[in-house]
Order: structure tokens, then sequence, then C-alpha cells
């Protein structure tokens, strides 16, 4: 995956991950997301890596976005909302590990 693509790619991601948060009313996490996704719309390589490091020290550690999930009242809405989550998430380290 080339450098443009892979920006893309998180990119669009990363908007996904946005809007959910949003509809969740979460206010912690999303300013990370926001701040990666101002870093890729810069459109440089240095852009880029700093999306990567941000997303990389939300994740990292106890208590990191890895372990935030998504609560709802109703069983079949909080698995499918967590199992998007976590497609996101595992699509996100892929492409800032490659």
């Amino acid at each position: 995956m080339e450098g443009v693509e892979k920006t893309r790619e998180a990119e669009a991601l990363l908007s996904r991950l946005h809007d959910m948060l949003v509809e969740q009313g979460e206010r912690n996490w999303i300013r990370g997301v926001e701040a990666a996704r101002s870093e890729l719309a810069s459109g440089t390589d240095v852009g880029y890596e700093n999306a990567k490091s941000i997303y990389f020290t939300m994740v990292k550690g106890g208590r990191g976005f890895a372990e935030y999930n998504v609560w709802d009242d109703d069983e079949e809405i909080r698995i499918r909302t967590n199992r998007s989550l976590d497609e996101i998430r595992e699509a996100l380290w892929q492409i800032f590990t490659m």
C-alpha cells in the first residue's frame, strides 16, 4: 500500500471512528482522533507520522483506547457497535504498522 493510499484509508477509518464516538457522546478519546485527522489532512509524510504517533499513544498501556468499549442496554446494538469499533481499531493498527 502506497503512502497516499494508506493516508486515505486512515482518514476514512478515523472519520468513521469520529462519527461513532460523537454518536456515543464520547468526549475524551475523540480529541486524539480529531488531532490525528488534522495531521493527516496536512497531506505530508510528517503529518502521517504524527497521526500514527497520536494513534499509538492512544492505544498503548493500560486503560488506553484499545480497552474502550461502547455500552448500550440493548445487547445486539452493544455487540454490533463494539464489533465495528474493533474492526476500525484493527484496520488502523494494520495501516499504521505497515
